[in-house]
Order: structure tokens, then C-alpha cells, then sequence
């Protein structure tokens, strides 16, 4: 029989107050995730984490709490192990991963002896992303297989004297020492599956509750005049946002309008463009769900320019995609690795960094007709109700990796 351990940063919701912290869309996903394995039947020995502790001096020096006190939604029988001594760097992940060596050690060591078959589930590359190349070293040296959940990494590019290129290095031992491989993105897939049994996932939700009233939302009745598009997310460079307000600029003036909402580095280019530009608004940052509805809802078209050519889109999931897919509105996106099994067809894609390539895939969706855009958004929106649903999602996962059987 297979026994389980799950890997990651995960903590429960309780501890936000308790560590004076809030939740993100790493988090979200780990809860989202082990929830729809536990409601498929999954119930691993332990759950592997670290407490939402900050470094120090950003946090006071202290130490990791030996009794986390907690239970992860969904596993109310199931042990929360705390990993690490110190948020004090480097003994922070010189904690973490002796840590997890010893536990690790003696877990595998008592499933054995018990006639079982120790395996890990880890989500990315374990409770931070140094740790995969110690998580690596450990599962070699046991023989214990262990299958990674990749949602992202972190590329830094080719230059072979970079800090980042070894540090990715590092990183990807984990991927060359799995049993089988898990990812949102293909090109993980294809780069480092190899001979192994892989399973591409097209894509998850952070926040679950939030997508379910996107889903909810109702369709666009009747173009504005003009039409409003829409970018809502981080306003920094590799977003997009300053090709975004260059390739509007370039409309016919007073063909649509364009509304942005986040923050960022670049905030101060969105607020000098609306101050200069009548059909230009910025909206500052959305702080509750229900604002961040109410923008999608009075939008006609949603923009992601995220950028292209970045090392860092080589192995990125567009998380935000899903929010658009499911939202009942057309959308206009450039064309990312991440985005392979997505209904590209009823997306209004663009394929090179190029501000004029933009500005054209914005006109097109204004040159759309209304019927066509709303059924393009009603396909993309019935795609994303069943491919982003945890209960499919984790379906898959559970099978893939309790059965043996051929790449997916």
C-alpha cells in the first residue's frame, strides 16, 4: 500500500491572525488542492509545512514553534509538522532541509518496516525553493519516490555566470529526481520529464470562492460606447502594463476605454496617462472581492499583455487567465508558454512583444461583433468551469498518482 507525505508552505486560515499575516495565491492553491484530495479520499501521513514567519529583521529574530497547533482544511486527523528552527537566513534553510532529512529518515524507514511503499506529493519544490535540490539529495539517498506539483519556477536565463542560472540549477534537481511529474506549464513537462510519466494540468484556481462568483456573473448585455477594456493586476513591467497604455494610445481616439486597477512600480504611468488621457481611468487598488466583481462586471473586454520573450514567462502559469476565462467577457492576452490547452481559438491572442501587435489584437476585439464576443467568452467561460474545477483537478491527480500507467 501506498503511504503519503504532502510538502509545501501550507498553513490554515487560523494562523492569519495568529501569525499576524494574511493568505496569497500559493497558499490558496495549497488548501485548494489538499481540500479536493481530501474530498477524493486522500489522506496522507503527515502534512510537511513551516509557519508564516517572516526573516528576520524584517520579523523579530526568533525561533520556529516546535507545536503548530493547527489542521489543514479537510485533514482533521491529520498531523501538521512545523519544519525549520530559525527565521534567521542562512540557518532559516539549513533548518528546514535538516529538518526534513531527519524527518523524512525515520518516517520512511517505520513505513517500510510496516510492508508499505513511502511516497511524497510535494507542491513546487517543498516549503521554499531552495529546498529542492536538499529534497532531491534526501529522496536519492532513501530511494523514496516522491512526485512534485509544479506551478512555477524561477528562470533567470541562460548566462551560466549568473547567481540565478545555478540557483535554478539547484532548483530543478528535484524535477531530474521525481518518480513522475506533475506542471502547469508544458515546457516543464517537455524539458524535464523525460522518460517519466508526466501530467500536464491546464491550470488552477487561487481563490476557488472568488472564480465560482465570476462564474456567476452575468454576461455583458450590450456593448458600452465605447467598449471598456479592462487590465486588473500587479502594474510592473513584465505584466505588460506600460505596452498596455502604449498600444491604447495608439487607438483611434474615443473607440474604447481602458480602466486599470492594481499597484505597483508603474503605478505613476497609469496616473499621469489618466490624467492626460480622457479615456483613460485608473481605479487605484481593489481591496475586496465585491470591488473587484463590480470592475470585471461593468467591463466589456479584459486585457492581459503579460510579456513574452522574459526568461521569467518561460516556465510561468498565467494565473490571472483564469479569473478572465471564467468571467463571461472577452478576452484579448498575448500568447504564453503557460497557455497550452487553453481555448486559444476564442481567445483574441497576440504572439510578439510588440506594441503594434497589441494595439491590432485590441482592434480586432473592437472590430468583433457583439454576438461573436459574447459567444467567444460564453465558450471560454464553459472551458474554465470544467478544467478549473478542483474536484476535476484533483480527480486527476489523485489517479495519476496512485496509478502506474503511460505519460498524460
Amino acid at each position: 500500500m501506498n503511504r503519503w507525505l504532502y510538502i509545501g508552505s501550507v498553513y490554515p486560515s487560523a494562523w492569519e491572525e495568529r501569525f499576524g499575516v494574511g493568505s496569497s495565491p500559493t497558499i490558496d492553491v495549497q488548501r485548494s488542492l489538499l481540500a479536493g484530495l481530501s474530498r477524493q479520499g486522500w489522506r496522507p501521513d503527515a502534512i510537511l509545512t513551516t509557519p508564516p514567519i517572516r526573516l528576520f529583521p524584517r520579523d523579530r529574530l526568533q525561533r520556529f514553534p516546535s507545536d503548530l497547533e493547527g489542521r489543514v482544511e479537510g485533514y482533521p486527523d491529520t498531523p501538521l509538522e512545523s519544519m525549520g528552527i530559525t527565521n534567521l537566513e542562512p540557518f532559516k534553510t539549513a533548518g528546514i532541509a535538516g529538518h526534513l532529512k531527519s524527518y523524512l529518515t525515520a518516517w520512511s524507514r517505520r513505513v517500510r518496516e510496516a510492508g508499505d511503499t513511502p511516497r511524497l506529493l510535494v507542491y513546487n519544490l517543498g516549503p521554499t525553493h531552495e529546498q529542492g535540490g536538499f529534497l532531491a539529495g534526501v529522496c536519492r539517498s532513501l530511494s523514496l519516490p516522491v512526485i512534485p506539483f509544479v506551478t512555477d519556477l524561477d528562470y533567470h536565463g541562460e548566462g551560466r555566470c549568473s547567481l540565478g542560472h545555478w540557483r535554478f540549477r539547484w532548483q530543478v534537481r528535484l524535477l531530474q529526481a521525481s518518480e513522475k511529474l506533475i506542471a502547469l506549464n508544458p515546457n516543464v513537462l517537455r524539458e524535464f520529464s523525460e522518460d517519466r510519466s508526466s501530467l500536464h494540468v491546464p491550470g488552477v484556481v487561487p481563490d476557488h470562492q472568488f472564480f465560482t462568483r465570476l462564474l456567476s456573473l452575468p454576461p455583458v448585455e450590450k456593448s458600452g460606447e465605447p467598449p471598456v477594456f479592462l487590465y486588473a493586476g500587479s502594474l510592473n513591467e513584465p505584466r505588460g502594463i506600460n505596452r498596455l497604455l502604449r498600444a491604447f494610445e495608439a487607438l483611434p481616439e474615443g473607440s474604447a476605454v481602458l480602466k486599470v486597477s492594481g499597484r505597483g512600480p508603474e503605478e505613476s504611468r497609469v496616473r499621469d496617462l489618466a490624467e492626460r488621457h480622457r479615456y483613460v481611468e485608473y481605479l487605484g487598488y481593489l481591496r475586496t472581492d465585491d470591488e473587484r466583481l463590480q470592475v470585471i462586471e461593468d467591463a466589456d473586454i479584459l486585457v492581459n499583455p503579460h510579456e513574452i520573450e522574459l526568461p521569467l514567462a518561460r516556465y510561468l502559469f498565467p494565473s490571472k487567465m483564469a479569473e478572465y476565462l471564467a468571467s463571461g467577457r472577452m478576452v484579448v492576452s498575448s500568447l504564453l508558454p503557460g497557455m497550452d490547452g487553453f481555448p486559444v481559438d476564442e481567445i483574441e491572442l497576440y504572439r510578439k512583444d510588440s506594441d503594434e501587435e497589441l494595439t491590432a489584437a485590441l482592434q480586432r476585439s473592437l472590430d468583433t461583433g457583439f454576438s461573436v464576443r459574447v459567444d467567444r467568452a460564453r465558450k471560454c467561460r464553459e472551458w474554465a468551469r470544467i478544467n478549473f474545477d478542483w474536484d476535476h483537478v484533483a480527480g486527476r491527480i489523485l489517479e495519476f498518482i496512485e496509478q502506474p500507467g503511460e505519460p498524460a
